[in-house]
Order: structure tokens, then sequence, then C-alpha cells
């Protein structure tokens, strides 16, 4: 990823097809994140939930509360919903409830991604 400010600035703003505009009062971290966010999205990268590099939905929040509940723990429930909004966002289906057979083959994805997560952050330094 390119971090040059001007570039970022561009993203940001929409010259380079970004819609997201950095904020002055946010850390250049966040407009780091913001500009990734957007360049991620712009090339359709597939895996873009597994870095939590999606826009913020509040429908993606209220599917995964329907469908899983908000019993698993806070990481696996914040890349559920990264997930679904990415899906929501490219246009794919999303399960409707928790009886949707869709649940299962996207709960794997989570569930892969959240074991892989956990491992790294208990394996030593």
């Amino acid at each position: 990823m390119d971090r040059d400010p001007s570039r970022i600035r561009a993203m940001s703003t929409g010259s380079e097809g970004g819609s997201m505009a950095i904020n002055p009062g946010r850390s250049l971290i966040s407009d780091l994140v913001a500009a990734d966010t957007i360049e991620a999205e712009r090339r359709r990268d597939p895996d873009r939930w597994r870095r939590c590099l999606v826009r913020e939905d509040a429908l993606a929040a209220d599917i995964v509360a329907r469908v899983w509940g908000i019993s698993p723990p806070l990481l696996w429930q914040i890349l559920a919903v990264s997930l679904i909004a990415q899906r929501l966002q490219d246009g794919e289906p999303t399960p409707k409830n928790a009886a949707d057979p869709l649940r299962e083959p996207l709960e794997l994805m989570i569930d892969e991604e959240w074991r892989t997560r956990s491992r790294a952050s208990r394996s030593p330094s």
C-alpha cells in the first residue's frame, strides 16, 4: 500500500474512486486504515474482512445478531460483522436467520479465521 499523503488524500476525497473523507481530527493511523479500506474495497479483495478492512455497516451488525446472537466471543463477532459487511458491500447474499443454509459455510470461514488468530495470540513471541 502506498503511504504517500497526497495519494491518501486523493483516495479519501474520491479523486481515485474513494468516498471516505479524511477528517483532520482523526489520527494519521485512522487515515491510513481508511485509505487501506478504500483501496481493498476498490480492488474487491475477497479477504478484506479478515483484516477488518470494510466500512462500518449497521445492517451487518443486525444480521450477525439475528443469525448468531451475541454469545460468541467479541473477536468472533467482529470477524462475523466484517464478513457480512463485505458481502453486503459486494452485493453477495447474506443469511436471513439462524436456519438459513448460508449460515454454516460462513460460520466455518469465521471459525477458521478466529482459530488462526487465537493460536497466533497464544504462541510465544
